[in-house]
Formats: structure tokens, sequence, C-alpha cells
């Protein structure tokens, strides 16, 4: 094989790689190797954005998370019911 043929091969390859799929919500299959093998670094098409304190308050699983291990870090444990649930006095709103 030529050294033109071998780069018209690698040029296909590579525009079939990075070409988007509608079955993977448009994501190349080189973007889908990066959301899967290394969901956020620095060449996956996925992030997290930083949000201010205020709009992390806004979210309702964050401060059930942070008031429970406020909980524990203050009583040093909390006793789960007989079924292993965490008791309704501290998830009630």
């Amino acid at each position: 094989m030529s050294d033109k043929q071998q780069k018209h091969i690698e040029k296909l390859i590579n525009e079939q790689n990075n070409r988007g799929v509608s079955n993977f919500e448009g994501y190349s299959p080189n973007e889908m190797r990066y959301i899967l093998y290394d969901t956020f670094g620095q060449n996956s098409p996925i992030s997290l954005a930083e949000l201010t304190n205020i709009d992390y308050q806004k979210i309702p699983i964050l401060n059930q998370i942070r008031y429970v291990a406020d909980l524990i870090n203050q009583q040093g444990e909390v006793k789960l019911t007989g079924k292993g649930f965490l008791p309704t006095k501290h998830v009630k709103t």
C-alpha cells in the first residue's frame, strides 16, 4: 500500500470517528470514547459547571445531604430505622 493510499484511508477513518451519530445524541464515536472512559478529562465534551454558593443552596438534594452530614458530624451517627431508612424526623420537610 502506498503512502498516499494509507493517508487516504486514515483520513476516512478519522472523518468517520469524528462524525456525529444520532444514536449517540449527536456525539461522535471519539466523543463517546471520552464520555465512557475519561468522562471529565480535558478532551471530553462533558464538564461540570461551577455554581455560586447561592445557586448550590437552591438544589434540594444538596441541602438534604448537607443537613444529614451536619447531623452526623454533630451527633457522631444517625440511627436508622429497623428497615435501614433515615428517621422521618430527619427527612421530613
